[in-house]
C-alpha cells in the first residue's frame, strides 16, 4: 500500500485474486505516481533492486514460498476446465494444420530420419574406428616383442 499525505492509493489484494486496485485519481495520486516512476527509472533503484534480488537467491524461507506457491498454481491448473478446454482447442488447431499441411509433416520425418541415420553412421564410424586402434595397437604389441 503506498500512502502519501494520508491519501491511500493501493489496497490490498482483492478476494478473488485480482491485482490490487487503484483508488482515487486526483492530482495527488496521479504526482505520487509519477514520482515513484521517476524515482524507479534511477540507476539506484536498479542498484536496489538487484542488491534484493541477489540477496533472496538461495534463501531457504523464500525457496520454501515459491515452492508452496507453484505447487497451489500447478494445484488450480491441474483442476482448471478452462485450462483442459484450451488444451483440447489448441490440439484440436494443431492437427488440423497437419491434416492440411501433409508435406511438411512427411518432411519433417523425413528430416528427423535422415538425421537419426547419420547420428547411427557417425556412432558406427566411431565404434569402426576404435577397434581399428585397438586392434592396431594390439598388432604393435605383439609385433615389437617377437
Amino acid at each position: 500500500m503506498l500512502t502519501c499525505c494520508g491519501v491511500r492509493f493501493f489496497e490490498a489484494d482483492e478476494p478473488d485474486g485480482d491485482p490490487p486496485r487503484r483508488r482515487g485519481g486526483g492530482l495527488e495520486a496521479r504526482l505520487a505516481d509519477a514520482l515513484v516512476d521517476r524515482l524507479m527509472e534511477t540507476r539506484l533503484a536498479e542498484a536496489l533492486l538487484d542488491r534484493v534480488l541477489q540477496s533472496l537467491q538461495g534463501n531457504p524461507a523464500v525457496d520454501a514460498l515459491v515452492d508452496r506457491q507453484v505447487g497451489r498454481v500447478l494445484q488450480a491448473l491441474a483442476k482448471s476446465d478452462a485450462l483442459r478446454q484450451l488444451v483440447r482447442e489448441q490440439a484440436d488447431a494443431y492437427l488440423k494444420h497437419l491434416n492440411e499441411h501433409p508435406e511438411q509433416v512427411r518432411e519433417l520425418v523425413q528430416d528427423q530420419s535422415l538425421g537419426m541415420v547419420r547420428e547411427f553412421q557417425e556412432t558406427v564410424r566411431g565404434a569402426a574406428l576404435d577397434g581399428d586402434d585397438a586392434v592396431e595397437s594390439w598388432v604393435r604389441r605383439v609385433l615389437g616383442r617377437s
